[in-house]
């Protein structure tokens, strides 16, 4: 979600359409929360697999633990909250004191946009597996993942920080500072291109660079001398994450050089799109890697077998001859 304006993930806003307000509230306050809903569930069930079994020692494994927490949070403070104050109409967080208005707009930048930086990490990490084989076992660690993670935060954070002086309470509203001087033209041009058109240049041309390796490669090799599981799951997450955000970047783009007074139909549409990303994200990894998908029936035959009760009945001993057999099993 690249969002320049003062957002703060309050999606829905007054217009005068009465069209366009139903269009508004069916989309925002009927679909948002199944939206929420499902993807809670399946950023959940990720985070599961992910945290354990073949991916917890994996590079690929660290970015995706981080990232499903990355869409919880997006899910439940940001899209969660804007369904709260839509429907309830409650203050945001941003509205309630100065305090809040700086803190929630810079806590808010670093998580959202952690995303797409999450994104690119897991699309070198797969680029070097699949292109740079000989330095991907030097290179694509778990040790070095989680150093490229905290270099993402602490960059998102230095950049992110102008938030905590930019912002200011105005008519009981959180607003961008009206003055705009030089420096913070300036600054708010730096923040757009680190949030947006670095990682969005740079996933494009990872993306064809990576198509055209995985390309070569299978010409090359044959298929069980490389696994190149989850390297489709990337891919696919990548690219969807740039077609349901683009839109949103054009739209910020254009309401940078004439912000309008209203919310245009482009601005709910390309909100809404950037929804899709979270929830979208169990279910490309359940489509694109087999891996995924076998850790995942492994783990609910885990839970079946364990929740499973023992049948006493059964022929030929009782109960009591079982457990007395057991206990001389397991001694």
């Amino acid at each position: 979600m690249c969002i320049l304006g003062n957002h703060s993930g309050v999606i829905f806003n007054q217009t005068s359409d009465t069209l366009f307000k139903t269009l508004e509230t069916s989309l925002y306050v009927y679909i948002l929360p199944v939206i929420v809903v499902t993807g809670s569930i399946g950023n959940v069930a990720a985070l599961a697999i992910f945290w354990k079994g073949k991916f917890r020692h994996l590079s690929v494994g660290v970015y995706m633990r981080v990232y499903s927490i990355i869409n919880l949070l997006n899910l439940f403070l940001i899209f969660g909250q804007s369904w709260i104050v839509d429907t309830f109409s409650t203050n945001s967080i941003d509205n309630l004191s100065g305090w809040t208005c700086k803190v929630w707009n810079f806590f808010y930048r670093v998580i959202s946009y952690s995303c797409v930086w999450l994104i690119v990490g897991l699309t070198v990490d797969r680029y070097l597996y699949v292109c740079h084989p000989l330095d991907a076992k030097r290179l694509c660690t778990v040790f070095l993942a989680k150093i490229a993670i905290a270099f993402i935060f602490v960059g998102l954070t230095v950049v992110s920080v102008h938030a905590m002086w930019s912002y200011l309470i105005m008519d009981g509203k959180c607003i961008m500072d009206p003055c705009q001087d030089l420096h913070i033209t300036i600054w708010r041009w730096i923040t757009m291109s680190v949030y947006c058109f670095v990682p969005f240049c740079a996933l494009f041309i990872l993306n064809i660079r990576l198509i055209i390796g995985v390309y070569k490669r299978k010409q090359k090799l044959e298929k069980a001398q490389r696994n190149y599981d989850f390297v489709s799951a990337t891919l696919a997450i990548s690219v969807m994450y740039l077609a349901l955000n683009l839109p949103g970047t054009i739209t910020n783009i254009k309401e940078y050089v004439d912000w309008p007074s209203y919310v245009s139909i482009e601005r709910v549409i390309s909100d809404f799109l950037s929804c899709g990303n979270p929830t979208a994200f169990f279910f490309l990894c359940l489509i694109f890697s087999k891996t995924f998908r076998n850790e995942l029936v492994l783990r609910l035959r885990k839970k079946s077998k364990v929740s499973k009760p023992i049948n006493m009945n059964m022929t030929g001993i009782n109960k009591y001859e079982y457990i007395e057999c057991a206990s001389e099993t397991f001694v």
